[in-house]
């Protein structure tokens, strides 16, 4: 399949997933109203954050590894299944200590799942890794629309059985997420097996992988931890609000992430990887800057249109956080640059100059202005990053502002002609 196949797949894949999971969000906010729906985002982001804690990078250095030979899926895979059930200990302590210490109790059918579901979510970014790694995207993308499919269905069945309810919710959505990942394990293991993997395969990919998480942790505390902070300290029909702005810049986001994928997996065989890198960043800065201009257009009469008028609220939210989105939309293709070179310290570094002026401002502003405060932080944070990134790869690369700025067309012959420039001065670090 043809690089430009690839993404055409790739991209209306996520945008059907996009459609899929607008739509399982809107019975969720409608059935369940800002308080229901506060609480099933802050669990969900609660699973997400320790899943990254806990995932230790392999995810990553999965793609890179199985990208320079396919032939090691079976060990690879053996490896990422046996890490994963490193998880539910974790998992296990995380919900005792959460329920003991924070305001927010942790009980019923929610403790089952405070143990399980990150289990199931690992697997399944583990899986989505080894089937990229391998170069086989009808598993790749067929694991993400099949399990919003399912979602939608099971959410819909319990909304349509009886009266819906926080934990019945998360139950649904569990059932649905885990059913596809147990079909994905069987299928890896019937088509590539199980065998022991290696000490300099298992110390390289460790190796990688706790450098790509440092970056990787920074990023996902940004994006997810301020929904856990806005429910602890305003409450849950805040964080409903905040859940629905959030919403849309995570569907708007969709869009680079799906390219930074298959970019991260292309790039790491590629001859031209600055050029390569260049020319999709370049695109993305149009693609977002018109999807954040239409958020900023319509947002207001569109929330109140698709999840009613009790979430009017969310929009001034969403207004300050699209500056953020744009920046870190741009940012997620850029760094594969450095990404596919090894995941340098100096991008840790630069997450956590961005975490810690998040944190700070979460401390700051969202005891006095909520969800409002948590979005000022999280535009803050992904401005800082994303500069950060761009300006060092103008410094290794000669590509700076003003080629990411041009159209597309423009910008993919200025970008190799800037990177020849800069390999025959012999600039580059």
């Amino acid at each position: 399949m043809s690089s430009f196949a690839v993404y055409a797949t790739t991209y209306g894949v996520r945008l059907a997933a996009l459609a899929v999971g607008l739509l399982t969000n809107i019975v969720i906010a409608r059935s369940l109203g800002p308080a229901g729906r506060g609480d099933v985002s802050a669990f969900i982001a609660a699973v997400s954050v320790l899943v990254q804690l806990t995932g230790f990078g392999l995810s990553s250095s999965s793609v890179v590894e199985l990208g320079g030979d396919p032939k090691r899926a079976r060990q690879v895979g053996t490896l990422l299944f046996l890490a994963s059930l490193l998880v539910v200990p974790v998992a296990l302590a995380g919900a005792f200590l959460f329920d003991h210490f924070s305001a927010v109790r942790i009980e019923g059918p929610t403790v089952i799942l405070a143990i399980l579901w990150p289990l199931t979510q690992l697997l399944g970014l583990n899986l989505q890794a080894a089937f990229l790694g391998v170069g086989n995207y009808r598993w790749f993308n067929g694991l993400e629309l099949t399990t919003r499919l399912l979602c939608l269905a099971a959410v819909s069945a319990v909304v349509a059985w009886r009266t819906p309810s926080t934990p019945l919710i998360l139950l649904a959505l569990f059932g649905a997420e885990t059913v596809v990942v147990l079909a994905g394990v069987v299928h890896f293991a019937g088509r590539w097996g199980a065998g022991l993997p290696e000490q300099p395969l298992v110390r390289r990919m460790a190796m990688m992988g706790f450098r790509a998480s440092l970056s990787l942790i920074p990023a996902y505390l940004i994006v997810r931890g301020d929904v856990v902070l806005v429910r602890m300290w305003r409450g849950a029909a805040e964080t409903g609000l905040y859940a629905i702005a959030g919403q849309v810049v995570t569907l708007i986001w969709m869009i680079p992430a799906a390219a930074a994928q298959v970019l991260f997996s292309s790039i790491a065989r590629s001859t031209s990887r600055a050029a390569d890198v260049a020319r999709v960043s370049a695109a993305m800065v149009w693609i977002l800057g018109l999807v954040c201009a239409g958020a900023l257009v319509m947002g207001a009469p569109a929330i109140r249109l698709v999840f009613g008028q009790s979430y009017s609220g969310a929009f001034p939210m969403l207004a300050v956080l699209l500056p953020g989105a744009l920046a870190l939309g741009v940012e997620t293709t850029l760094v594969q640059y450095f990404n596919a070179g090894g995941y340098p310290l100096r991008i840790v570094r630069y997450w956590a100059l961005a975490l810690g002026l998040n944190v700070s401002l979460n401390v700051l502003l969202i005891p006095r202005w909520g969800a409002l405060g948590a979005a000022a932080s999280s535009t803050a944070g992904y401005v800082l990053i994303a500069a950060l990134v761009a300006l060092r790869f103008r410094h290794e690369t000669g590509i700076g502002f003003r080629e990411l700025l041009r159209f597309p067309r423009l910008a993919a012959a200025s970008t190799v002609t800037a990177v020849q420039a800069k390999s025959v001065t012999g600039a580059v670090q």
